[in-house]
């Protein structure tokens, strides 16, 4: 079993040139593998069972292993019995029934009050860049804008009097953004201000 394990490897840093990193990764994976499979008597990996790899993603995450590591190692296994089977060592890839672990969603990282506050008072407002880049992060935190949608706006898609934006979405799709009264203020004293309007931007 050492012999197709050292092929493997040699056929992941030759033919594939991945980093020593990852090959340092899939080494410590396979090995541990390998290692629960010796005290379980199995000799060869063509007697490698679906049993054995739940049992052995069940010894895992007795460990404490995390989902997202114990999902790193159903990968490593998938890719060495592929290369089994294809080198015709096994007659199939047993690790291709196994599910693997479900990696827990991560809530999307938002900004606190302090960081805002920190983000909005960044551009200089003695500036006509300053005061332009003031006016659409106003607009962009008070709106939810994408930053592509931001920055395309013209002065058509944009109604002072109402307090709304109109940007064209996914689709070009257009809708109605309402702002809050800060937001429309900045936009007016940039919009006011000549040198602002000829920073560079769509307006």
């Amino acid at each position: 079993m050492d012999a197709e394990l050292s092929q493997f490897f040699q056929h992941l840093a030759v033919e594939r040139g991945l980093a020593a990193l990852t090959l340092e990764a899939y080494a410590h994976d396979l090995r541990d593998f390998h290692e629960f499979l010796t005290e379980r008597g199995r000799e060869q990996w063509a007697a490698v069972s679906l049993t054995d790899l739940q049992e052995y993603l069940t010894v895992l995450e007795g460990r404490g292993l995390s989902a997202r590591s114990r999902s790193r190692s159903v990968s490593a296994l998938r890719q060495f019995f592929r290369f089994l089977q294809r080198e015709e060592l096994v007659a199939a890839n047993t690790v291709e029934l196994v599910d693997s672990p479900r990696l827990p969603r991560r809530l999307p990282k938002v900004l606190g009050e302090t960081e805002v506050e920190t983000l909005l008072a960044a551009p200089d407002a003695a500036t006509p860049t300053g005061q332009r880049d003031s006016a659409l992060l106003e607009v962009l935190y008070a709106t939810g804008l994408r930053v592509s949608e931001l920055v395309g706006l013209t002065l058509k898609q944009v109604d002072l009097r109402r307090g709304v934006v109109r940007p064209r979405g996914k689709g070009s799709k257009e809708r109605v953004v309402p702002m809050v009264p800060q937001a429309v203020a900045k936009l007016q004293e940039a919009l006011a201000n000549p040198a602002t309007r000829s920073t560079g931007s769509s307006w």
